[in-house]
């Protein structure tokens, strides 16, 4: 039988209680909570610090568990999201009880529903990827951001991807220091306090889909940069969706990583690159376009390539060891994971086709891109020819 009761405190206020909540919490002999958590609830009788460490965490209550037999668990918000009941083990918990979350909360005071807003939580995440995804969507969205540090970084993505987009931020909402502010990002950021807590919301705008960005966008001078036609061919061919890991072998200066990078929101790509010139600008195109989800590997493959389960794998450049990097990845490949590759040349096609043939894959496809382009030149329009590539893929049979 569980002996750990999880209460949901609300934002914060103690009149946002639910009846049920506030009978237990006064019955309760011992209440674990945040130390900022207790202030807002004088009257519990014993309250113990939650500890921010997970396994300090587990620690404390088992402790409490023998000395008391029954524990109180207070959370901030609701009990069932963004939660830290996933970590309790299922036999420990006696009963749930919900609260109303601070996205309830914001809600109410903006007077607005939140039908189909996406919900993110970032305050303890360095990886912006699944926000960047959202808004490229067009979606509308409520963040829970934490501190002014890190909702300053949430408002500078939100600018960049949507300019001139109008936002609200509420600080540490339902108590007294509560701050809603309203406006353009950049205004907004100026204008954060030190409230310790955030939520930020953003509209729905028309969708218009995930662009993909011009050449002359990349920072690379001489290092080699996929071009668009090819990029826009490639993503096609990779069928890529949010949550994804994908390994991406000899990324150059990151125009593959990029687009990769932007569809699979909460996922990552683990770009292997052994020039370290081509990294720097890889790095440079990261940062330049909000990107966070890449992690970056300076390396020769197949030698750097990690022991990571993979859904997608893209070899855009193999130095001569497209035999050694395909063997090195297939094992790393899940079932129905798709593998490609580029060639520019016949040997490097013949070589990976051959390759590609004595491994377990269906839909296997071959497809050359010739790509002519008509740039105006004097007023005219004159036809220039891209490079043509080779194209080779499959999806990893059972």
């Amino acid at each position: 039988m569980g002996w750990i009761t999880v209460i949901g405190a609300g934002p914060g206020d103690p009149t946002l209680l639910t009846l049920r909540a506030y009978e237990l919490l006064r019955e309760a002999k011992v209440v674990v909570c945040r130390e900022d958590l207790a202030q807002c609830f004088p009257d519990l009788q014993t309250v113990v610090p939650l500890p921010g460490k997970l396994s300090e965490m587990l620690q404390v209550l088992e402790d409490l568990h023998r000395k008391y037999c029954e524990v109180v668990l207070l959370l901030s918000g609701d009990s069932t999201l963004f939660s830290l009941i996933k970590y309790l083990p299922e036999e420990w918990v006696k009963e749930i009880v919900p609260g109303i979350s601070v996205l309830q909360y914001f809600c109410a005071r903006l007077r607005i529903a939140r039908d189909h807003l996406a919900l993110l939580n970032l305050h303890a995440k360095e990886d912006f990827s699944e926000l960047r995804f959202v808004l490229e969507e067009g979606r509308g969205g409520l963040v829970l951001s934490g501190d002014s540090s890190k909702t300053s970084k949430v408002l500078a993505l939100v600018q960049r991807v949507r300019p001139g987009c109008e936002v609200v931020v509420g600080g540490d909402l339902s108590l007294p220091g509560e701050k809603i502010i309203k406006g353009k990002p950049e205004e907004v950021r100026e204008k954060l306090g030190g409230n310790r807590f955030h939520v930020v919301y953003f509209p729905f705008v028309s969708p218009s889909g995930i662009t993909f960005f011009e050449d002359e966008e990349f920072v690379r001078e001489k290092i080699p940069l996929t071009k668009k036609e090819n990029r826009m061919l490639i993503i096609s061919i990779l069928e890529l969706s949010p949550g994804m890991q994908v390994l991406e072998v000899g990324s150059g200066s990151g125009g593959v990583t990029v687009e990769i990078a932007r569809r699979i929101g909460g996922g990552t790509v683990f770009a292997v690159e052994r020039d370290g010139r081509a990294l720097f600008y890889l790095s440079s195109n990261l940062e330049r376009f909000g990107i966070s989800n890449v992690r970056l590997i300076r390396g020769e493959a197949p030698q750097a390539i990690p022991r990571e389960n993979f859904h997608r794998v893209f070899i855009g450049g193999s130095g001569g060891r497209l035999a050694s990097i395909m063997e090195r990845a297939f094992p790393l490949l899940v079932e129905g994971g798709i593998m490609a590759f580029v060639a520019i040349t016949l040997e490097t096609l013949e070589e990976g086709v051959q390759i590609m043939k004595k491994m377990p894959f269906r839909d296997f496809q071959i497809v050359e891109q010739n790509v002519t382009r008509f740039e105006e030149r004097g007023g005219r329009r004159m036809a220039h020819s891209l490079n043509s590539i080779f194209l080779v893929w499959g999806r990893k049979d059972a």
